[in-house]
């Protein structure tokens, strides 16, 4: 399978079509690989608009994944937690854009798989219950929940 043009079309039919037309937050969606934090067997449905498998749970969708992250306005000097960040993929859209990200997720295996994928990106990973938040690394310009 084609995983840069699947990315190409999401983007296209999915996202731009949605009022979600920010050119730096696009670029975002061009350059993350999201096959990369889906299970392995549902990876050719990483940019179709449908909650695929990722480890015990769902993801969101690409849109609403589209629309959470403009809706942050993230970047730099902006402090984003993530709750209930699975494998990482909403927080590497958010450091991508230049915000200090800090995922949390209950699920260790998960978290460690996010972890690996996000190694080079300066992401905070904390694996823990969602309901106690990050204290220490309060306050948040903004909160993502994902989970």
């Amino acid at each position: 399978m084609n995983f840069a043009l699947a990315r190409e079309n999401m983007i296209k039919s999915q996202i731009l079509l949605n009022r979600v037309i920010e050119p730096e937050l696009l670029e975002v969606f061009f350059s993350a690989s999201r096959e990369d934090f889906i299970d392995k067997k549902h990876r050719e449905l990483a940019y179709s608009d449908y909650p695929v498998a990722m480890g015990n749970r769902r993801c969101l969708t690409p849109l609403l994944i589209a629309r959470m992250v403009q809706s942050m306005e993230a970047g730099p000097g902006n402090n984003i937690l993530v709750v209930g960040a699975g494998t990482g993929y909403e927080a590497l859209l958010l450091a991508k854009l230049g915000a200090t990200v800090y995922a949390l997720e209950l699920d260790e295996s998960l978290a460690t798989k996010g972890r690996n994928l996000t190694a080079k990106t300066g992401i905070h990973w904390k694996t823990s219950p969602l309901a106690d938040g990050w204290p220490d690394a309060a306050p948040f310009d903004g909160i993502m929940v994902c989970g």
